[in-house]
């Protein structure tokens, strides 16, 4: 049975967004408007969930070539008074951490989890009502000692 014209766009849009991870690449692939992707989201049930797994792909996509950028490098070329002289491999340390962080988040993350006594939480609050108390009270003390010393 002969496809419509729009399942072909859906395929070939699904396609190029799985392998680009890029909305307006798989939409230029597909000779369609962007928009289009999104009315369909809205629209046909089929192809949310058609996209859902094209977005898991584009996803493992990326993380292919994030972990190639931290673990294989890229190429920059060198460049002497203007003139290409060679060429050094670049790897990427803030890639690698951020793989890390995903990867084994209890060695790597960023996260410090601050509590209070025993584990409960901060009572900031109340500390900082006792800390304006004491100020306070110092307030009061040090202008009743400023009026002894102003009396006599």
């Amino acid at each position: 049975m002969p496809r419509s014209p729009y399942e072909v766009s859906m395929r070939v849009f699904l396609k190029a967004y799985a392998q680009t991870a890029n909305i307006t690449k798989a939409a230029e692939a597909a000779k369609i408007d962007r928009g289009l992707h999104y009315r369909w989201l809205d629209n046909f049930p089929k192809y949310q969930k058609a996209f859902l797994d094209a977005e898991r792909q584009a996803g493992d996509f990326l993380e292919s070539v994030a972990v190639g950028r931290a673990t294989e490098g890229v190429m920059e070329a060198v460049y002497y008074q203007g003139r290409p002289i060679g060429a050094v491999r670049r790897y990427s340390d803030g890639v690698m951490m951020t793989l890390l962080r995903g990867f084994k988040p209890k060695k790597y993350s960023n996260k410090t989890e601050l509590s209070g006594p025993e584990g409960g939480p901060i009572e900031i609050v109340q500390r900082l009502n006792a800390a304006r108390a004491r100020i306070f009270q110092e307030n009061q003390e040090a202008a009743a000692a400023a009026a002894l010393l102003a009396e006599k």
